[in-house]
């Protein structure tokens, strides 16, 4: 999502994608790429109180804002989650279906994990370092 190299069709139409005749947002507001998408779209605007208390208190009303979320890896999941749920992306609608809520509190599950398995190693860690060598005299 942050390259924009996505499904949407700002990016199938300069792929030259045959079933993609223009790269506007059926809004005809702007190209349809991640950005509008997510902070733009009026076809989303109703939705997007939703995303904006799921992801707060990051703002989500800006390029730069945008460009935050997506850095970071947990708001950046629920954008993409988000994004998938508006059925802009035929492609993931039957992966959509499927994991639903369960990819969700898989996601959390596994975000725990991997945090809990850094915080114990990092207690755990133990440097060793090596003594010098004897000098050596001739």
């Amino acid at each position: 999502m942050r390259t924009g190299k996505i499904g949407l069709r700002s990016f199938l139409f300069q792929r030259h994608v045959p079933d993609v005749p223009t790269p506007r947002c059926s809004c005809g507001l702007g190209h349809e790429t991640a950005y509008h998408v997510v902070v733009e779209c009026p076809d989303t605007a109703e939705t997007r109180g939703t995303l904006r208390r799921q992801v707060a208190p990051a703002a989500l009303y800006s390029r730069r804002d945008f460009a935050a979320a997506l850095s970071d890896p947990d708001l950046a999941a629920t954008i993409v989650r988000w994004v998938l749920r508006q059925n802009r992306i035929p492609q993931f609608t039957l992966a959509t279906c499927i994991g639903g809520d369960i990819g969700e509190q898989r996601h959390r599950r596994e975000r725990a994990a991997w945090q809990s398995l850094k915080a114990n190693s990092a207690r755990h860690i133990r440097v060793e370092v090596a003594a010098p060598p004897p000098p050596i005299f001739i």
